[in-house]
């Protein structure tokens, strides 16, 4: 008797636990989560066993196609996870009340009965003998019909998150090779003419914005790999933050905190995911970004009239801030295998058209 009620409450946790961890994913978008959640296992796990498998393809393109097939099946996994616990749960609650059914004599006999009433099958050669049970067996179909609806109809929501994410990276563009932040202000920034710039950083604090609560609500989605393979959203992030920070210590404008709005957003997002997402122990790497390039790009934005801080108080804020997000970006670009550079579409443009437009030699890239 002792063993068939340990049986049913161990089956009945089995059963609560993984609905609560589904309801929890996919419907709750403010959640604390534990380590030993069924989801975060799962992710913690499949995802270090796809990423060693990556870092084994030496080639650029496999690799990228072989990492962008785990984001979808990810969720058909996830969905065939909760049911095999389900039905593991329900099949020791079986076990435990088999004295209601009519031919249930092991635990397999058990799993047998608990497929056929969560797939809603129905075949009656298994019946429950007494109401309670028969109640039972219809909460138990209608568990099962909730957990596939859930996974289903949350599909459209995380594709439309997904294509918001994706449809602003390509106007990260300032015809040349490399984006950086510093060539997204000489892009936007023509002589006297500043409101284009502070327009488009207000675009990309929405898309921040916009990334910061998909992303916390569907940590999943971080591990979709974007359309572009170099233009990733991650690179494009580490780009608009490079922008924020040159905007807010470098150049002397009265709009500065705008500057810090889009800062503290990009950088949120950053510790949002990278607290969500699996990662692993990495060095730390130093700071691309020396003195001598800082030079470069200050002088750059000078020639082309850009008002400027004095250069000393421009690169110790600068390096202040970098050292406040980029340890934390590097970590997650390298869990997702995925480069902090933007390239721009390989798209030939006659050199003087590009040297008339921009009204001066292409400026050197800047590190990210």
């Amino acid at each position: 008797m002792t063993g068939r009620v340990l049986a049913v409450v161990l089956g009945a946790v089995i059963v609560v636990l993984t609905g609560a961890d589904a309801i929890s994913t996919l419907v709750t978008t403010r959640r604390g989560r534990k380590r030993w959640w069924p989801t975060e296992v799962f992710y913690r796990v499949t995802w270090r066993a796809w990423r060693r498998g990556a870092r084994r393809i030496r080639r650029d393109e496999r690799r990228e196609a072989f990492l962008s097939v785990y984001g979808p099946a990810s969720l058909l996994g996830l969905l065939v996870m909760w049911i095999l616990l389900q039905l593991l749960g329900w099949s020791f609650v079986w076990l435990g009340l088999r004295s209601e059914l009519s031919d249930v004599h092991d635990l397999w006999d058990a799993l047998y009965y608990a497929g056929v009433g969560f797939f809603t099958i129905g075949f009656g050669d298994i019946v429950p003998n007494e109401t309670p049970a028969r109640m039972l067996t219809l909460f138990q179909a209608f568990t099962g019909l909730l957990t596939t609806a859930l996974v289903i109809g949350y599909l459209p929501t995380l594709y439309s998150a997904y294509s918001r994410r994706e449809e602003l990276l390509p106007t990260l563009d300032t015809v040349q090779e490399h984006v950086t932040g510093l060539g997204l202000i000489g892009a936007h920034y023509p002589p006297g003419d500043p409101g284009a710039l502070w327009e488009f950083c207000l675009e990309w604090e929405r898309w921040c914005a916009a990334v910061e609560v998909s992303h916390g609500s569907y940590p999943m989605l971080a591990l979709f790999r974007s359309q572009r393979p170099h233009q990733s959203w991650l690179s494009g992030l580490s780009i608009v933050t490079d922008l924020a920070v040159t905007l807010a210590a470098v150049i002397d404008v009265p709009r500065r905190l705008d500057a810090l709005r889009l800062y503290r957003r990009a950088v949120r997002v950053v510790d949002i995911v990278g607290h969500r997402v699996p990662t692993f122990a990495i060095a730390p790497r130093p700071d691309p970004l020396d003195e001598l390039a800082f030079r470069a790009g200050y002088d750059m934005l000078a020639s082309r009239g850009v008002p400027l801080r004095p250069f000393e108080a421009a690169w110790t804020d600068v390096r202040s801030m970098r050292d406040s997000y980029l340890p934390r970006l590097t970590a997650l670009a390298d869990a997702l295998l995925v480069s902090t550079r933007f390239t721009a579409p390989d798209v030939p443009i006659p050199a003087h058209l590009l040297t008339e437009a921009t009204g001066a030699s292409p400026p050197p890239p800047t590190p990210a």
